[in-house]
């Protein structure tokens, strides 16, 4: 960890001194967070990039291109309340138990954040805004003290908020009124943005057979389906563009910092039509490309760029798994967790007599049901020492760990899993599937397909500020550094339980 933390220190070394020469502090803050970005997809892509979306943001500012962030079940709740907050879920309460369905509360967010700590040196003269989306990303980036937090009700295709924040802006609903998502769903497109011979590394059947998406409001699942495309980006810059503009964020004449915090997408659609998505994923990459060079054009004929400080931020991890042709004969099979959660209450009932023993399964974390367990006076450890050694039995189980056996153990496995364990909410169990195998969420609707793999990828971060000079930093940064680093720039104080201030 302390070669992580130096990392980082040592590429900021000039930092404070730029920064002690110009005490001017920005108008506007826009912190960025893009689930899944990747390192190399950047790399690979780059000649297809415009000069001022992503190019900008790397050559011109402080790019990290190796963010780790350390923890085990990361997803886009709980790798953007890490970024914002400077602290793991162990710390900030975020955690995938929480996240698993979305449905993040501003007070499950323990800690303070970036947002936050902003608003605070405002004195309530700051505005700070959140648009993302989905709940959980939306309200990581807004923290407690935001004046509104806006994500796309998967339901309804609405902008909609949490009564926590207070009614919905008037721009966002103009936007729902005129511009409404769900108005718009079944005339939506999404197929390649250039002409397919400029697209690298395209298969062979795509060349004469691209992709191409539509969105029928039959489909019970559809704006979920909507969100996990790059179309949704659009939408999200374009809600930001106009919150930029018509409340004139950064250029109020106030001697406070606004910011608004936007989350966006560069996910693989899992649900390419022939399985083989890396069309899709390149075509996502582009348009990404192009709505943060919209969104960059947009703040600097408004604010400038002079400024604003841009940060922007991968959420740490690339879930591109899907399954393999059966061609390949690859070792794996299907787990439904339906199927387990029935099979480990059939023989919890044989052993201590009938009952409902398993309150239910999020993922790969399993909790029992207490009430039952205390009604028969059973002993908890027992019941979990039995129904650890039951799963760990099943195909497609790896392993199996309790809480207690967590806190104690010592592989760089049971670190991760340390620091993504908040104790005040920690399942009893928790689970390693086995790699190759689909575990299927069958317990909730829309039901879910996951297809297990552990691949380390490179994700970056980029700090684009006016006191900055550009570097690149290749050795491996934790994203807890961010705040502080963010935080710095800002001339704020640090998140409250940010973990690594710059010194």
């Amino acid at each position: 960890m302390n070669r992580l933390i130096t990392s980082v220190l040592v590429g900021l070394v000039g930092l404070n001194a730029v920064l002690q020469a110009d005490p001017t502090k920005p108008k506007l803050v826009v912190g960025i967070m893009v689930d899944q970005l990747r390192t190399d997809y950047i790399d690979y892509l780059r000649d297809l990039f415009g000069e001022r979306g992503l190019k900008l943001l790397a050559d011109s500012g402080l790019n990290l291109r190796n963010v780790d962030f350390g923890v085990a079940g990361l997803n886009g709740g709980v790798a953007t309340a890490e970024v914002m907050s400077g602290a793991y879920p162990r710390t900030n309460g975020v955690t995938s138990v929480l996240t698993a369905t979305g449905q993040l509360s501003p007070d499950q967010l323990t800690v303070t954040t970036i947002a936050d700590e902003l608003a605070i040196d405002g004195g309530g003269m700051a505005n700070v805004y959140a648009i993302a989306p989905d709940r959980a990303t939306a309200v990581a980036l807004g923290g407690h003290a935001a004046n509104s937090v806006i994500w796309l009700d998967p339901n309804s295709g609405q902008w909609t908020t949490d009564s926590y924040y207070g009614p919905l802006p008037q721009t966002a609903a103009l936007r729902n009124g005129r511009q409404a998502v769900a108005a718009r769903i079944d005339t939506m497109v999404w197929k390649p943005v250039l002409p397919i011979d400029r697209y690298p590394g395209v298969a062979p059947k795509k060349k004469f057979y691209p992709f191409r998406y539509t969105f029928p409001t039959s489909d019970r699942d559809v704006y979920r389906r909507f969100a996990r495309t790059p179309l949704m980006n659009r939408e999200v810059t374009d809600l930001a563009i106009d919150f930029i503009n018509g409340l004139k964020l950064g250029n109020r004449g106030s001697d406070a910092t606004d910011m608004i915090g936007i989350g966006l997408t560069a996910a693989p659609y899992k649900e390419a039509s022939d399985g083989n998505y890396r069309l899709e994923l390149a075509d996502s990459y582009i348009r990404l490309d192009g709505q943060i060079e919209r969104l960059i054009n947009a703040i600097d004929s408004t604010v400038g760029l002079d400024h604003t400080v841009v940060f922007l931020s991968s959420t740490g991890y690339c879930d591109e798994a899907v399954p393999e042709d059966p061609q390949f004969r690859i070792p794996g099979g299907e787990l439904s967790l339906k199927r387990m959660k029935s099979l480990l209450n059939s023989y919890l009932t044989a052993k201590y007599g009938n009952g409902d023993f398993v309150e239910k399964i999020e993922d790969n974390v399993l909790t029992l049901n207490h009430k039952t367990i205390d009604e028969k006076h059973l002993d908890l450890n027992e019941v979990l020492t039995a129904s650890r050694s039951f799963l760990n039995r099943m195909s497609g189980v790896d392993r199996v760990f309790t809480f207690d056996e967590i806190l104690s153990g010592n592989t760089p496995e049971a670190r991760a899993l340390q620091l993504s364990t908040d104790p005040h909410t920690a399942p009893d169990l928790t689970i390693d599937y086995q790699s190759g195998w689909t575990v299927i969420d069958d317990l909730k609707y829309p039901v879910t397909e996951k297809v297990v793999r552990s691949s380390a990828v490179a994700t970056p971060a980029f700090i684009l500020a006016p006191a900055l000079e550009a570097e690149t930093i290749n050795t491996p940064v934790d994203a807890t550094a961010l705040a502080a680093t963010v935080s710095g720039i800002l001339r704020i104080r640090s998140p409250n339980a940010s973990r690594q201030p710059i010194r």
